[in-house]
């Protein structure tokens, strides 16, 4: 399995790519795949999504910064996500269609709200 999927952004704060970690692992354990992952991106920033990590919590979203098709290791930071933001909806997508929501660690009501097409 993949350890994070990634979407490219437009439209989200300077915001070029979601990625969505696949497992409970830290979120800097891939980082150099995140590297590669995003080496063709000349600069912005990236937005984790860990919810199968810390799940939907204040700490769910952090980010980082690209210069140069580089992740700026010392540029990790916590990010709140609006409720309403479109990103939310990007990771339920991504967890809904890579089956990533049964086994993962949120609740039985966070899991049927994702089923629904809520996002969380």
């Amino acid at each position: 399995m993949d350890k994070f999927y990634v979407s490219k952004l437009e439209n989200f704060n300077d915001f070029i790519a979601l990625l969505l970690l696949t497992n409970s692992d830290a979120p800097l354990t891939p980082i150099d795949e995140i590297e590669k992952a995003v080496s063709s991106m000349e600069y912005g920033h990236i937005i984790i999504d860990q919810i199968l990590h810390s799940g939907n919590s204040k700490d769910r979203f952090i980010t980082l910064d690209v210069k140069n098709g580089k992740v700026v290791r010392n540029s990790i930071s916590f990010y709140t996500v609006p409720k309403d933001a479109y990103v939310r909806n990007i990771s339920r997508n991504l967890l809904f269609q890579h089956n990533l929501i049964d086994f993962s660690i949120l609740s039985s009501i966070q899991k049927r709200m994702l089923k629904s097409g809520i996002s969380i």
